[in-house]
């Protein structure tokens, strides 16, 4: 397989590799994760890519980021949880914003399965396990996922 063609310098990092995580760590400035493959290393890096995209003017050098191991992946991205809600956000913006500054992160994320009942975004509650005193399905302003009537509406899971 040839390797892919940058017409800027590139740096690109494994996120699975403790010895890159080190460099991209020095590169960027910040803390990253350590390569140790758990989800929430993942998560670190994450952020970490995330705000150096948003500190970025230019794209003279460009980052990429690869997260090769589908089971961290999965374990991230698949949790409904803030985590997995932040995970997905971080990644989205990078993907949409990232190429106007030279940062990328690319991988094979897993498609959430289809469940047989939603589930609010903010609580988890669903229509067989509500929330004390009841509650129902409402429009989401922030349209990030199902929300249930009892949870307020700028709450966002992801923010803690």
């Amino acid at each position: 397989m040839n390797a892919p063609l940058y017409l800027n310098p590139s740096d690109e990092f494994d996120a699975n590799v403790p010895a890159e995580m080190a460099a991209l760590s020095a590169l960027i400035g910040q803390p990253t994760g350590t390569g140790d493959g758990t989800p929430a290393d993942l998560l670190m890096t994450l952020r970490a890519v995330h705000a150096e995209m948003t500190r970025r003017q230019t794209s003279h050098r460009l980052l990429y980021l690869n997260m090769p191991d589908q089971e961290q992946i999965s374990g991230l991205f698949g949790d409904p949880g803030p985590d997995g809600i932040e995970a997905t956000r971080l990644a989205r913006d990078i993907q949409n914003y990232g190429f106007m500054v030279g940062v990328g992160v690319y991988a094979t994320y897993p498609r959430p399965q289809p469940t047989d009942r939603p589930r609010c975004r903010v609580c988890g509650c669903t229509e067989d396990a509500p929330c004390p005193g009841g509650c129902g399905w409402v429009r989401d302003p922030l349209m990030l996922g199902n929300l249930c009537s009892a949870c307020p509406a700028g709450e966002q899971a992801a923010d803690g």
